[in-house]
């Protein structure tokens, strides 16, 4: 891949994690070294924010406007009970009235680099907090889904969360897909996009699966034509 980043100008660092499950993690210590590459990244970047990149993901113009720790929080996705409770005495950001919180973290996920920084720099803290969060996590998931616990986290150590108006998401299929569509407005702002204002961000774009490369995509996947760039 390091050939590929350098054709469009990307910093690129592999590391290995240890973790075959995707997002979804089986104990504390593999979402411990995700959330570790995510501090590397963020150490390692002069960006305002980070976002969390699937291969679904497609970004169609200069994101305008953020302005929360976490921006990409989707309405059909929600944290309930004990773990809503104990992070609204934990976090007075989120309103007294909220009684499930919404989160994220997919594709297309926007993160204050800064604020991974200052938090998730001490491993120290950052180990007592999962210690904490992770309980919740596999009561109410018996798993331990990356985009779940990245927003637990954030909010456990005082940060924000929201949407962000250029973010949209093509509907899944299936029931749940089914379902989704109807109830998050993301899925309808695409479809109906002239009506909505910009679009930034999709997540979920499937268009370019098993769609055959460019001759110019060949070149540069291949490592051929680089010093052409």
């Amino acid at each position: 891949m390091s050939h590929i980043a350098s054709h469009f100008d990307c910093q690129y660092e592999y590391l290995a994690d240890g973790n075959d499950s995707g997002f979804w993690f089986q104990s504390k210590e593999q979402l411990f070294s995700w959330v570790n590459r995510l501090l590397f990244v963020a150490q390692n970047s002069q960006e305002e924010f980070l976002m969390i990149l699937e291969d679904d993901v497609r970004i169609y113009k200069k994101i305008k406007k953020l302005k929360f720790d976490f921006n990409g929080v989707k309405p059909c996705e929600q944290l309930r009970g004990k773990i809503t409770s104990f992070l609204k005495i934990r976090n007075d950001s989120i309103p007294s009235y909220i009684n499930n919180i919404y989160y994220g973290g997919c594709g297309g996920t926007l993160i204050n680099r800064k604020f991974i920084v200052d938090n998730f720099s001490n491993f120290e803290n950052l180990d007592s907090a999962m210690d904490v969060v992770v309980p919740y996590a596999l009561e109410h998931f018996k798993t331990l889904p990356a985009d779940a616990l990245i927003t637990m986290l954030v909010l456990y150590f005082g940060g924000t969360i929201g949407p962000y108006a250029g973010f949209a998401e093509i509907g899944s299929f299936g029931l749940r897909g089914f379902i989704d569509n109807f109830t998050e407005m993301s899925h309808w702002k695409y479809y109906f996009y002239p009506f909505f204002g910009r679009i930034e961000v999709v997540h979920n774009d499937k268009s370019f699966y098993n769609v055959p490369l460019s001759e110019e995509e060949n070149e540069i996947f291949s490592g051929k034509g680089i010093s052409d760039k």
